[in-house]
This record gives C-alpha cells, structure tokens and sequence, in this order.
C-alpha cells in the first residue's frame, strides 16, 4: 500500500482498484491516517473513495447476513488482540 502525505485527487492517476494510505494528524504516539481507493475503471478519469464509504456502500444490502457479520467480527477481535469469550 502506497503512503501519501495529502487526500488524493483527480490528477493522482492510478490504477483500478489501488489502495493508498493519507498521512493525517500524530496524537501521542499513534500516527492516525485514512485510507482511499480508487474506483474508476477509466484509465484517466480517477474517482477516490474513502474506505469506510467503500465497505458502507459494498455492504449496505448484506447488514442481515450473520455469517459475514461474524467473519468481520472475528477478523476485527483477532486484529485488535481480543480473545474469544471476553
């Protein structure tokens, strides 16, 4: 995943599909970013969503389907360093 230090725009030409890492604000020790990805299959024409509106608009017809929502559950807790039951 490529870093960059400002919100891509129009003329940030990649491909379809590229995901990007914006650098924002340090609050103590954590470096906080957003993360965008480029959703145009035109190969000139660049439309950048943020990644949370990405996996909203993905998943907005699929909030009923329990098997999903426990998988991303699981990927979450296992991510954070939870462990099952607590």
């Amino acid at each position: 995943m490529e870093t960059i230090y400002n919100p891509p725009s129009k003329f940030f030409i990649r491909a379809y599909g590229t995901i990007v890492r914006q650098m924002g604000d340090t609050v103590g020790d954590e470096v906080r970013f957003n993360i965008y990805i480029q959703t145009s299959r035109h190969p000139t024409i660049m439309r950048w969503v943020e990644w949370g509106e990405f996996l909203a608009e993905s998943f907005k017809n699929r909030t009923s389907d329990t098997h999903l929502i426990n998988e991303s559950l699981e990927l979450y807790n296992t991510f954070k360093g939870e462990v099952k039951g607590e």
